[in-house]
């Protein structure tokens, strides 16, 4: 039996997928039927305090599970702890005990006694779809990520890392004895991911007619072509590759073994109009120690030159069960390419390099039975709450941060190797934007592989190395679409 799913919408009500139609009943009403479903919407927070007000007073103990963002923020060397949004993800109702008209012998008296149950257990899981994406209709929304989990075999889960984690462990090459990368080596990792590369021209102000080009699918055409580590295979290892033999055939070595080294490199001043097309560990004249991805070697040229490998952190054995979900996931694209599908799709990749090294923090809102080892604290809306703290006794099976920084950099690699092929077929390249290259063009090329002119922008603006600024389309990440359309149409290009 399909969930049924829940979706407030402002102005209009709530939506049933039972009844496909919208209901006259109030929300806290619908979320006790047993045995529960999905809840779906944008804003669930505020509208989830006001069913805690609403059923306090109802038989059962409802369970509100509140998790809130927290980062670490660096400054003046000092590091501060910085609270975000809060979402709930889930709720449940314990109902209270219900005496059955069935009888069972009673040992201590001799006779029989009336046979108590407790109902099941009412639960609700939340897809807060501003974790997923702004402007979705929450309708088709929540349809299409059920009809996702279901294709591949899972239950819905609350957030898109805790989805796309679930589908990556599901897949048929996922070994039962598996074990995740070495802690301290992803550690170290972690503080060395490429993460998305954005770069200019410097002399670029303002263009028209630029043509817009993008990786599709980026980082699962990646998975699905590129070798990457599987966890049990990467060490530290020592390579010790001098000048002499760098620029030889011992560099096809790393063909096999995938990764992060520590390498000596060579610079030469790079052209100030082409700095956007150099990654940034090669933009300073001089001899150099640097912690490189093995996908970047390949944009070693004439002006960075690679002098020394000493060691790295490398694996030597391919990650099948990654290369058996890029290939569902571009499947589930290509059948279904909803934005929303995208970019749970998407979160599983994410989820690999998933900082496991603190503990975290779970705030439980309605319930009255005091738990072990919590403390009561105050929670916007919903008043008196219990907070939790969960030491994390392991590190979870799904982590590679290698893994996830040989996709990032491949990623990069690729934007820049064709940006630079655009260079020399003679065209003005003005941007490298993360898995997109803007240029322009008086004649569309043949493309390579991977590649697609995406869009044609009218009036290109340059604005900060994140942003793309044109009627066509706006990117400012961290602005929200309508708010991010009125301000390119309405300030920027008045």
């Amino acid at each position: 039996m399909k969930p049924r799913i829940l979706a407030p919408i402002i102005g209009k009500g709530i939506w049933d997928s039972f009844t496909d139609d919208y209901i006259d009943t109030p929300i806290s009403d619908a979320m006790r039927v047993a045995p529960g479903g999905i809840l779906v919407g944008y804003g669930l927070y505020k509208l989830l305090a006001d069913v805690q007000e609403a059923l306090e007073d109802l038989p059962g103990e409802w369970s509100f599970f509140i998790h809130p963002r927290k980062r670490q923020v660096k400054v003046h060397l000092k590091e501060y702890t910085m609270s975000g949004p809060m979402y709930v993800t889930r709720e449940s109702c314990r109902l209270p005990l219900q005496i059955t008209d069935q009888r069972r012998k009673d040992g201590s008296k001799g006779g029989e006694k009336r046979d108590w149950r407790r109902p099941p257990t009412i639960k609700w899981i939340n897809w807060n779809l501003e974790q997923f994406m702004l402007d979705c209709d929450p309708i088709e929304a929540g349809e299409r990520l059920l009809r996702m989990c279901e294709r591949r075999g899972i239950g819905p889960k609350p957030t898109p890392g805790s989805i796309g984690s679930a589908m990556l462990k599901v897949s048929s090459e996922w070994e039962k004895d598996r074990r995740p990368a070495p802690f301290f080596i992803s550690d170290i990792a972690r503080g060395y991911l490429p993460g998305n590369y954005y770069e200019h021209k410097p002399s670029f102000l303002r263009a028209k007619s630029v043509t817009l080009f993008d990786q599709a699918a980026a980082h699962h055409n990646i998975v699905n072509t590129t070798p990457l580590p599987h966890p049990q295979s990467i060490h530290r290892r020592g390579f010790r590759l001098e000048s002499d033999s760098t620029s030889g055939k011992r560099l096809s070595l790393f063909k096999y073994h995938m990764g992060l080294l520590r390498v000596k490199v060579e610079c030469d001043t790079v052209p100030k109009d082409m700095d956007h097309l150099y990654p940034r560990w090669s933009r300073v004249p001089g001899t150099h120690w640097r912690m490189v991805w093995t996908p970047e070697l390949r944009l070693l040229d004439s002006r960075t030159r690679l002098l020394e490998v000493t060691t790295g952190f490398t694996g030597n054995k391919i990650d099948t069960a990654l290369w058996e979900y890029s290939d569902f996931a571009l499947g589930e694209i290509e059948a279904d390419p909803h934005p929303i599908v995208k970019a749970a799709l998407h979160a599983a990749y994410g989820s690999l390099a998933t900082n496991t090294k603190d503990d975290y923090e779970i705030i439980i809102a309605g319930r009255e039975t005091k738990l072990p080892k919590s403390k009561s604290v105050k929670v916007p809306l919903f008043g008196d709450a219990q907070s939790v703290v969960i030491k994390r006794l392991r590190v979870p099976i799904i982590q590679n941060v290698i893994a996830y920084g040989v996709i990032q950099a491949e990623q990069t690699t690729r934007s820049i190797e064709f940006g630079r092929w655009l260079h020399k077929e003679g065209h003005d390249v003005l941007q490298v934007y993360s898995d997109a290259v803007l240029a322009k063009v008086s004649q569309l090329p043949f493309t390579p592989d991977g590649w697609v002119a995406k869009h044609l922008l009218d009036d290109l603006i340059a604005g900060a190395p994140n942003q793309i600024i044109s009627p066509t389309i706006q990117r400012l990440p961290g602005i929200s679409g309508q708010r991010r359309r009125a301000m390119v149409l309405d300030r920027v290009l008045s």
